[in-house]
């Protein structure tokens, strides 16, 4: 007769705490602070690259 009552509170408890989890672990994260300033260029005016160079020409052998 008892496990009528418990097995639904069980139930019942486990889907109110799944509900707080998720409303707990859903609120936003503060945005961090750099640790560094990112780096500037030396120049006024400049032209970004990722710094690869490329050959003219394909090596023959």
């Amino acid at each position: 007769m008892k496990i009528t009552y418990i097995l639904p509170v069980l139930s019942a408890v486990g889907f109110l705490f799944a509900t707080y989890t998720v409303f707990s672990g859903s609120q936003p994260v503060p945005i961090a602070q750099p640790v560094a300033e990112p780096a500037s260029a030396p120049y006024k005016t400049f032209i970004a690259g990722s710094g690869l160079i490329e050959l003219k020409a394909a090596i023959s052998r």
